[in-house]
């Protein structure tokens, strides 16, 4: 795959409905992109993506990477 789209939810105790903020924009994610954060954990590249960890291996692994490259 060359990209892969991922739709931001909510955040708990935002404080804005969903009615008034409308739909989040889709956040796109290359490989390209993701590279030059394979010398961080993946908890620290998540929280500078602004997605949970949980999005960022489904991200990775629609972009075909089995895990994470960081190794300590």
């Amino acid at each position: 795959m060359d990209a892969v789209s991922v739709f931001p939810r909510r955040k708990a105790g935002d404080g804005q409905s969903a009615k008034r903020t409308g739909f989040r924009k889709p956040l796109t994610f290359r490989l390209e992109q993701l590279e030059p954060l394979f010398c961080k954990p993946q908890s620290i590249a998540a929280k500078e993506l602004g997605v949970s960890v949980t999005t960022l291996k489904q991200v990775c692994r629609h972009l075909g990477l089995d895990h994470w490259p960081f190794r300590r």
